[in-house]
């Protein structure tokens, strides 16, 4: 007696038809994660320093609604230094120090 051989494909039926739904959704940018509400704890730094003297300070990233963030920070000054460039969490810490050698008296920073 011969049994009766059956093919099985994955991606059949219902279910298959969710994940393909998914992925093409994946595929085109389409994400079903919440996103983070961030919350700084300064909005604008903003600092006075003698002239040729350092200033360390920093600032904390929160996330208010507990969704994890992974980021990268910089400063589009070559005067301020980010001692924390990357974080990961749901309150992260940054460390910043602003270099003010060869500044004068009244010299304003930005960036």
């Amino acid at each position: 007696m011969r049994e009766k051989a059956t093919k099985s494909h994955i991606g059949e039926g219902k279910a298959g038809d969710i994940l393909r739904r998914r992925i093409q959704r994946l595929a085109a940018g389409k994400f079903e994660q919440e996103q983070p509400v961030l919350s700084l704890s300064e909005e604008k730094i903003e600092i006075e320093v003698l002239e040729g003297q350092d200033y360390t300070g920093e600032f904390v990233i929160e996330v208010s609604n507990h969704v994890p963030v992974k980021g990268l920070i910089y400063s589009s000054n070559p005067y301020m230094e980010c001692l924390t460039p990357e974080f990961e969490g749901e309150e992260v810490r940054i460390g910043f120090q602003f270099h003010s050698e060869g500044f004068r008296v009244g010299d304003i920073q930005k960036g």
